[in-house]
């Protein structure tokens, strides 16, 4: 499983650059696109673990595999959080990752594991859940922007 992580992320991070190069698009609206698609997972071939995966994925690791896995994700969320051209002290990469897994986690999980969740308002909540992180995004890329400019 976290090979098959590993190999994905250079495709995501290719593809993360694409749409910011797109000049139909602007920064907002790539960034966006690229969340939606990692949250509809099996639809655009990104490989999104269920939290049970997750879960037995954890058991088989060693700690040692296991920070190593760890410090890839880091490295991984810093890097697509510079390609969105954001600074690297703007936005914890861990919190971001955190927020984008959760999103694409619980997605997932709808309806089967998480059953008290309405499936018919999935799709609002991915586009509401995106739109709420491309906000925060937003404003910490003009807070870095605002500092840049003071200094």
């Amino acid at each position: 499983m976290l090979y098959a992580l590993r190999y994905q992320q250079p495709r995501l991070l290719d593809y993360a650059r694409q749409l910011m190069e797109d000049p139909t698009l602007s920064w907002r609206a790539g960034v966006e696109t690229f969340l939606k698609n990692c949250c509809y997972g099996a639809k655009s071939g990104v490989a999104v673990l269920s939290i049970e995966e997750e879960q037995q994925v954890r058991r088989c690791l060693s700690e040692e595999n296991f920070q190593a896995f760890r410090q890839d994700q880091v490295s991984f969320y810093g890097k697509l959080l510079s390609i969105f051209g954001l600074p690297t002290d703007s936005i914890d990469s861990r919190l971001f990752g955190n927020l984008a897994l959760a999103m694409m986690m619980v997605h997932k999980a709808i309806p089967d594991t998480m059953p008290f969740l309405f499936p018919e308002v999935a799709e609002d909540m991915v586009e509401f859940q995106v739109r709420a992180l491309v906000d925060e995004m937003e404003r910490a890329k003009e807070d870095a922007r605002q500092v840049k400019a003071n200094v």
